[in-house]
């Protein structure tokens, strides 16, 4: 009966000394913008990870460089994260990566952005193809004939290429047939507005003050085009098409400053990449909904989302009524002459203090681009090219699209 009771005592006592076991890890680094849906992605996949039980790392690169996200992601998979979503800045920088995170046994999904020619586990992201095709076929029945510009997003962005093509797949065929004239069709460095607008302006210039269309990459960008018009003065109504369904263009909706963007259900895509994760971290297989083949011939289970036309007509229908945003969010009283540019310096001055102040925060924002063009007339303070590149140089705030 005493050893009975001894045997008790040291099992009792060796219990009270054993150690919880550590949820798993879940890194998230985001290399993006300024653009208001990334702060939502972060937050919805932060808070669905520590329901399911995971412990989580989640960390923000604002218009950076990409050796700043690059390091993030290598000091978390040195602390053991077991799977990393990632929204690379830098998508060729991003293979060292994924190679590290592999030989790690860190499963990694490529979130919003795919990560071309490496051999990562899950894409998340949207069939930016079919969603380029739907905003061109809006521009197109909204114009029918007439000039249009195109801001496309920045060039090394790897969604683009395929929103682009997606786009042309309506555009095109108007062009062929003499109804549509494409005066400006460019990439847009950074995702930059105020370089979008400067380049918009001096197209529209040397085209004698004709714009009847414009089909932006991002809603940023779409922006950008409004205050361009604004300040053109063009008397026509000019039909602006843009994608992301940002708070600010929906306020455009309802002015009729923009004619329709592209609502994607963000949250439902964050909480799929976190699913994935989770699924994979135990074991488990990924639902997938898609294969993405990569120009390699490589192909990686994907789960994809597509978008829906946002017009004025059908706002309350598809964002207030689900409760995307408030009725007084979008139709409460705004100034019609808000300007971008402004409201992207603020940030970018916010984001700058919030890192001083904070020191390890890494949101700081102002990356200034330079143009690499050379301009014979930069004393002359009117002529446009001079201005293009005073606008980049004070403005050029790095912002990311889809």
């Amino acid at each position: 009966m005493k050893s009975f009771f001894c045997l008790f005592v040291a099992m009792v006592s060796l219990s009270g000394c054993v150690e919880r076991a550590p949820l798993p890890k879940l890194g998230i680094s985001f290399g993006v913008g300024a653009a208001q849906r990334w702060t939502y992605e972060i937050q919805v996949m932060t808070e669905h990870a520590r329901a399911l039980g995971l412990d989580v790392d989640a960390r923000m690169n604002r218009n950076e460089e990409a050796r700043r996200q690059l390091a993030d992601c290598e000091e978390m998979i040195d602390e053991g994260v077991d799977a990393l979503i990632v929204v690379a800045r830098d998508v060729a920088s991003m293979k060292g990566i994924v190679r590290k995170a592999r030989a790690r046994g860190v499963k990694v999904i490529a979130y919003a952005r795919a990560i071309h020619d490496a051999e990562y586990d899950f894409y998340v992201g949207y069939d930016t193809y079919r969603i380029g095709w739907s905003m061109g076929d809006t521009l197109v029945e909204r114009v029918f004939r007439g000039d249009i510009a195109i801001l496309q997003g920045d060039a090394h962005d790897i969604n683009v290429p395929s929103l682009q093509d997606g786009a042309m797949r309506a555009i095109q065929p108007a062009v062929d047939d003499g109804d549509l004239r494409v005066i400006l069709n460019e990439p847009i460095e950074r995702w930059s507005p105020a370089l979008a607008k400067a380049r918009l302006k001096r197209a529209v210039a040397r085209n004698g003050g004709r714009l009847d269309g414009v089909l932006a990459h991002n809603d940023i960008l779409a922006g950008a085009a409004a205050e361009a018009v604004r300040e053109m003065g063009l008397e026509n109504h000019v039909s602006i098409v843009g994608m992301d369904a940002e708070l600010s263009a929906l306020r455009r909706l309802v002015r009729g400053e923009q004619d329709a963007t592209v609502h994607m259900d963000l949250g439902s895509m964050a909480v799929a990449a976190v699913e994935v994760a989770d699924d994979l971290i135990k074991g488990r297989p990924a639902s997938a909904n898609a294969e993405f083949r990569m120009p390699s011939g490589v192909s990686v289970n994907a789960y994809l989302v597509s978008g829906k036309i946002v017009t004025k007509e059908n706002l309350d229908r598809l964002i207030v009524e689900p409760g995307v945003h408030g009725r007084q969010d979008i139709y409460g009283d705004q100034a019609p002459g808000e300007s971008l540019t402004e409201d992207v310096d603020r940030l970018a001055d916010d984001d700058e203090q919030g890192d001083q102040e904070a020191g390890a925060q890494q949101d700081d924002a102002g990356v200034a681009v330079a143009e690499a063009e050379t301009d014979e007339h930069r004393d002359d303070p009117q002529d446009e090219e001079d201005q293009e590149q005073v606008a980049v140089k004070e403005h050029g705030v790095a912002l990311d699209g889809g």
